[in-house]
């Protein structure tokens, strides 16, 4: 026999010859989406290689924009939030841009901050305008992992390359991220990158 029992919007019992089953929800969405982010991760870059295969491992491309870019990030993180005192904390990070256009690039960034912070890691997916010369304005949608709860947010930064030489490149960036409850987390930093 089948039974359905207490229903609520994120969590719904069922009985099942005796066997109760719960399903919550908001933790399988959760679950899910974190998944999907952390996939994403892998896949985005991986993918946009695949697609663009004239454009990798070959240095330049006919256009003469480099159209790979990887970076390790390292800075310095501040929360404000209206409900609670501020906190900081060191962050370092990693990223990845494919630079379809002579403007436009898409990638995926994760970044965590240090031991005992607000937040544990960020996994974002940002699109990146570069409208003159070395300077790069970038946003795009994330998600917050936190050890109490995982946060929908939104990061929009801005940075500037200088050249070291070669394929290298040093980037100071400022970063804000707005998170889903309200708080801002600035960020501040250089980026390393190489770039093919």
């Amino acid at each position: 026999s089948l039974r359905l029992g207490e229903r609520t919007p994120s969590r719904a019992k069922m009985a099942i010859y005796g066997w109760t089953l719960t399903i919550d929800w908001k933790q399988n969405m959760q679950t899910a989406i974190k998944k999907i982010y952390l996939i994403s991760l892998f896949v985005v870059p991986l993918s946009l290689i695949a697609i663009f295969p004239n454009m990798t491992w070959a240095g330049e491309s006919k256009d003469g924009l480099p159209h790979h870019h990887f970076s390790l990030f390292a800075g310095i993180g501040a929360e404000t939030n209206r409900n609670t005192p501020d906190e900081s904390g060191f962050a370092i990070g990693l990223a990845y841009e494919l630079r379809f256009h002579e403007y436009w690039g898409i990638g995926a960034a994760v970044e965590g901050l240090g031991r005992d912070t607000f937040r544990d890691v960020v996994v974002v997916i940002p699109v990146s305008l570069h409208p003159k010369d070395k300077w790069r304005v970038f946003a795009g949608p994330g998600m917050e992992f936190t050890s109490k709860k995982d946060k929908f947010m939104v990061r929009l930064g801005l940075g500037y390359e200088f050249p070291l030489g070669g394929h290298l490149s040093l980037a100071p960036e400022v970063i804000a991220d707005f998170i889903e409850n309200g708080a801002v987390i600035w960020i501040g930093g250089l980026a390393i990158g190489y770039e093919f």
